[in-house]
């Protein structure tokens, strides 16, 4: 018989299409500590024989982020390798390992984009000191000037929040937003709502959406996240990507688990991160 596949929802975030993933640290991390470090103090106007004169110094914080496994297992028998075998258009044991990457990948995607209660981790659009900001409206029921309006506020979050420091280079919407930035921007021009908003926007180069943002907001709403990308400023760290441990025998059958170790986000400044729900 012909053998037809499930086709699943996609993976961004875990995929590093939207992040980068970093797995520089060893895999028997517990945690993973990074530094950060500024400057204050200003110069001022002293008189020509002046002794109290302003201090720029540095100062700096320590951050840390605990490191915590991810794990799952796989079993099959050995008749189902039998049956498989004879039926002779694939593998149990082949099937099942590719259905356990797919897992890893959804639940990594979810951790990164969200983060994960039960170890008290955030995700990029739940991080701490981002930008959050509501919509005008549920955008169903905006014009398309509401819109643009909306989506600028979110890219002034960023760039003014930041004294300009940092311009958004990344955007993600829901896929519930999509049809509706499809549509016609004005009257006067035959050009997209979204095609309007990448003319004017430029400098934003990372333009997409994710099923998964359908619920990322405040209260489960749909939102959208905009961010930059740059891994000196934002990456997700990935002491050890999954792998399998050794085949256990157990009875007529084989059990095959697989671990990973994940610490989180790391973001050197919060505030390149803005979260526009309700849409």
């Amino acid at each position: 018989a012909e053998l037809f596949r499930y086709k699943y929802t996609a993976t961004p975030w875990a995929n590093g299409d939207l992040i980068t993933i970093d797995t520089s640290a060893p895999p028997g991390a517990n945690g993973i500590q990074w530094e950060m470090m500024g400057d204050v103090g200003l110069f001022a106007s002293v008189a020509d024989d002046a002794e109290d004169l302003p201090q720029v110094d540095l100062q700096g914080s320590t951050q840390y982020n605990k490191a915590f496994s991810i794990a799952a297992f796989i079993k099959y028998t050995e008749q189902q390798m039998q049956a498989s075998e004879m039926q002779g258009n694939f593998n149990i044991a082949n099937e099942k390992g590719q259905a356990a990457r797919r897992a890893y990948d959804r639940t990594l995607n979810g951790y990164i984009r969200v983060g994960n209660a039960a170890t008290s981790t955030l995700g990029v659009t739940n991080l701490a000191g981002r930008k959050d900001i509501p919509t005008t409206g549920a955008w169903s029921g905006l014009s398309p000037s509401q819109i643009v309006a909306d989506f600028t506020n979110a890219y002034s979050q960023v760039f003014d929040g930041t004294a300009g420091v940092f311009t958004p280079d990344s955007v993600v919407f829901p896929t519930s937003a999509r049809a509706i930035l499809k549509e016609q921007n004005s009257v006067a021009t035959n050009v997209s709502i979204e095609k309007f908003l990448m003319e004017t926007f430029p400098e934003i180069t990372k333009w997409t959406y994710d099923y998964g943002m359908n619920s990322s907001g405040r209260g489960s709403t749909a939102a959208m996240v905009m961010y930059v990308r740059e891994p000196g400023v934002l990456r997700a760290l990935l002491p050890e990507f999954m792998r399998p441990l050794t085949v256990q025998a157990q009875g007529l059958g084989w059990k095959v688990p697989f671990k990973s170790r994940y610490a989180g986000i790391l973001c050197t400044n919060p505030g390149t991160i803005c979260t526009l729900f309700g849409i």
